[in-house]
């Protein structure tokens, strides 16, 4: 298994680095949540994530802010209505929230955390 990813799209590119043997064992991650974590692009590492039994968009959300707190943050009712009183969504929360919406939320993130000047951690403690 590649210790890292790479993923380009237009002028946009990541490097996912995925924990190491040890890393995962001490955060108790399954080999499937590692797995999953190194799907690439942020849609599809949602949609892997959520082919996980009993992980929804917020928990996978979770995963991902967990791994990465500088490039994800949690999506839940409570940050996207936030963020909708502000005028900075203008759609109520999905009913069944997906990776469509995530790309949404999360384009808006780090839009409101560059104007603030903020990190996205900090914008997630704010809403």
């Amino acid at each position: 298994m590649p210790t890292s990813i790479s993923a380009a799209a237009g002028s946009y590119s990541e490097t996912f680095t995925l924990p190491s043997p040890e890393d995962a064992n001490r955060m108790d991650l399954s080999a499937e949540t590692v797995d999953a974590m190194a799907a690439g692009y942020e849609t599809r590492k949602l949609e892997r994530l959520t082919e996980l039994r009993g992980v929804d968009v917020p928990v996978a959300t979770a995963f991902l802010q967990f791994l990465e707190p500088e490039r994800y943050s949690v999506m839940s009712d409570r940050e996207w209505s936030a963020l909708r009183t502000y005028g900075e969504l203008s759609q109520s929360y999905p009913t069944a929230p997906g990776p469509a919406a995530y790309d949404r939320y999360l384009e808006t993130c780090r839009t409101v955390a560059d104007w603030c000047g903020w990190d996205l951690q900090t914008l997630y403690r704010a809403l």
